[in-house]
C-alpha cells in the first residue's frame, strides 16, 4: 500500500511521526488494554484498573448501589497493605465511606487526578519506549496513530497530505516543504529503514551521478501507487552556472529529446505581503543580478556587491518550518505548460507546472520546487495531448567555487495505459542521456558566459520568495 495510505500497517517510523496523547489512549480501548498490560508487568496494573471502577461508579444513578461499588472498591483497592493506592494522598476518601456520609458522584474525583497525573508522568514515557506497545503499533494500521495522536508539524505524512488532487495554481508553504523534505533527506541504502533503492553509480574523472527509486509509493489524486526517482550528481561547475543551464529555455528544450515546448502561462504573487513602512528589506543582490529586470544571469560575481545595503533583519519574514499557518500562506510562483513528444503508439504529453525557486542560506543551496496543478487559462489538454501529473524538484547545494551537487526527485504519472515497467525504463534511459548532455551543455554555457535568456519567470519568484520567506 502507498505511503500515506490510512489502511497500511504502521511502522516504527510512522510511529516517529505522531505525539501520543496519554488522554487520547484513555479513550482507545485497544491501547487501553495494552498500557495495562504493559503496567501489569511492573506491578502497577491496578491504578488502571481502579481508574476503570471509577468510571463503573460513577455511571451508577443509584446512590444505595453507589454505597454498596464504593465499598466493594475499597475491599479491593484500599485494605491491602502492600495496595499502589496506599502511596496516594487523596486516600483520605475513605472516611466519607467509613462514617456513611454518603457516596457523591465526585468523591473520587482528586484521588482519579492524582493517579492519572502520577501513570503520565513516571510511567508513560517508558510505555510508549517500551516493546509491547511498538509490536502492537506495527500490527495495526496507521489509522490507530491518527486515533491516539496527532502528526508532528514537520511529518512527512503531514506535509504530503497537502497535495490533493493537484489543482491548484499555487503552492503553499506546506507544499514547499513536503518537496524540500525529499530534496534534502539524506540517502543511505544500507540502512534497513532506507527509502531509497540504489539503481544505478556511475563514477567519472570529476562527477559522479546515482539514480534511485523510492522503496515508498504514495497516492496524490488519481495518481495511486507512484514511485519518486532520485539523480545525485557531482559537477564540476559552480553552482550559478548549473542552476542558469537548467533554468534557460533553450538548454531544457535541447537537452530533452522529449521536450518539445515551453510556455510561460501566468505568474503568480505571493499572497504574504511582508512590506512595512520605513522597514529596510532583506538586500537579494548576492542571489539575483538586479541589472536585468527579469532577473536572468544568475552570477557568482554579485556575491559580494552591495553589501552597504544588507541588513540582517529578518522580522518581516516568515520562517518557513516554524510557521503555524503553513497551509493558508503561499510561495511566488509561475505557472509553465511543457509538451513532450512520445513515440508511437503513444499520444503527446503536456504538464501544466506551478514552479517556485527559493534559497536555503543555511544550506547553501537553490531549489526549484514543482507540482503539477490546474489553471483556468488552460483548462483542457490541448488537441491530441494527454495532460500527465507530477510532483518533485531540483536542488543545487554550492560544495566551494568551482563544484556543486545536483539533486532532482520527482514522480511522474504519465496518465493513460503506460505500464509501469516501460516509465522505469525510460526514466533509467533519460537519466543517462541528460547527464551526459547536461555537462555537454553546461560547457557550452560557460563558454558563452554563463546566461540565462530566457528563464519563464523562475527567477523571478526566487526574488520574491528569497524577500518574504526564510528557509
Amino acid at each position: 500500500m502507498s505511503f500515506n495510505d490510512k489502511k497500511r500497517l504502521a511502522t516504527l517510523n510512522d510511529l516517529k511521526e505522531f505525539v501520543i496523547s496519554f488522554e487520547a489512549i484513555l479513550d482507545h480501548p485497544p491501547t487501553y488494554e495494552i498500557l495495562q498490560h504493559f503496567l501489569e508487568q511492573s506491578n502497577n496494573g491496578e491504578l488502571l484498573l481502579f481508574l476503570k471502577n471509577v468510571t463503573e461508579y460513577r455511571s451508577i444513578k443509584s446512590e444505595k448501589h453507589r454505597i454498596q461499588k464504593a465499598k466493594e472498591m475499597k475491599t479491593i483497592f484500599f485494605n491491602q497493605q502492600n495496595s499502589k493506592l496506599n502511596l496516594f494522598t487523596e486516600i483520605k476518601v475513605l472516611t466519607n465511606l467509613e462514617n456513611n456520609n454518603g457516596a457523591s458522584k465526585t468523591i473520587f474525583d482528586n484521588l482519579e487526578t492524582e493517579i492519572l497525573l502520577s501513570i503520565k508522568e513516571n510511567y508513560f514515557k517508558s510505555f510508549l519506549e517500551s516493546d509491547i506497545f511498538k509490536q502492537f503499533i506495527v500490527k495495526n494500521s496507521i489509522e490507530v496513530l491518527h486515533e491516539i495522536g496527532s502528526l508532528k508539524f514537520d511529518a512527512s505524512l503531514r506535509l504530503v497530505e497537502s497535495f490533493g488532487d493537484l489543482t491548484n495554481d499555487t503552492m503553499t508553504l506546506k507544499d514547499a516543504k513536503f518537496i524540500k523534505m525529499k530534496l534534502d533527506s539524506e540517502v543511505d541504502c544500507n540502512e534497513q529503514n532506507s527509502e531509497w533503492k540504489l539503481i544505478s553509480k556511475r563514477k567519472s574523472k570529476n562527477s559522479n551521478h546515482i539514480l534511485y527509486f523510492s522503496l515508498q509509493t504514495f497516492d496524490f489524486g488519481s495518481s495511486t501507487g507512484v514511485t519518486f526517482f532520485r539523480i545525485e550528481v557531482d559537477f564540476p561547475y559552480p553552482a550559478l552556472l548549473v542552476l542558469n543551464t537548467l533554468i534557460e529555455k533553450e538548454y531544457r528544450i535541447e537537452n530533452d529529446g522529449n521536450l518539445t515546448n515551453l510556455e510561460a502561462i501566468k505568474y503568480n504573487p505571493s499572497n504574504y505581503n511582508n512590506s512595512i513602512e520605513n522597514n529596510t528589506i532583506i538586500d537579494t543582490s548576492h542571489l539575483i543580478d538586479n541589472n536585468l529586470s527579469n532577473h536572468h544571469n544568475v552570477n557568482e560575481k554579485n556575491n559580494n556587491t552591495n553589501d552597504k545595503n544588507k541588513t540582517t533583519d529578518n522580522h518581516n519574514k516568515i520562517d518557513v518550518n516554524n510557521y503555524p499557518n503553513d497551509t493558508e500562506i503561499q510561495l511566488a510562483t509561475c505557472n509553465i505548460l511543457e509538451t513532450y513528444w512520445l513515440n508511437w503508439p503513444l499520444a503527446d504529453r503536456e504538464f501544466l507546472g506551478c514552479y517556485a525557486c527559493v534559497f536555503d542560506e543555511t544550506k547553501q543551496s537553490y531549489y526549484i520546487l514543482r507540482k503539477t496543478c490546474h489553471c483556468k487559462e488552460i483548462p483542457n489538454p490541448r488537441k491530441g495531448k494527454i495532460r500527465g501529473a507530477g510532483v518533485g524538484g531540483w536542488k543545487v547545494t554550492i560544495l566551494d567555487e568551482n563544484s556543486c551537487k545536483y539533486t532532482q526527485v520527482f514522480y511522474v504519472d504519465f496518465k493513460g495505459n503506460i505500464p509501469r515497467a516501460i516509465i522505469s525504463a525510460m526514466i533509467k534511459r533519460r537519466a543517462k542521456i541528460t547527464y551526459k548532455l547536461t555537462l555537454k551543455y553546461l560547457e557550452k554555457n560557460l563558454k558563452r558566459g554563463n546566461l540565462c535568456l530566457e528563464d519563464l519567470n523562475i527567477y523571478k519568484t526566487l526574488k520574491e520568495n528569497t524577500d518574504k520567506f526564510i528557509f
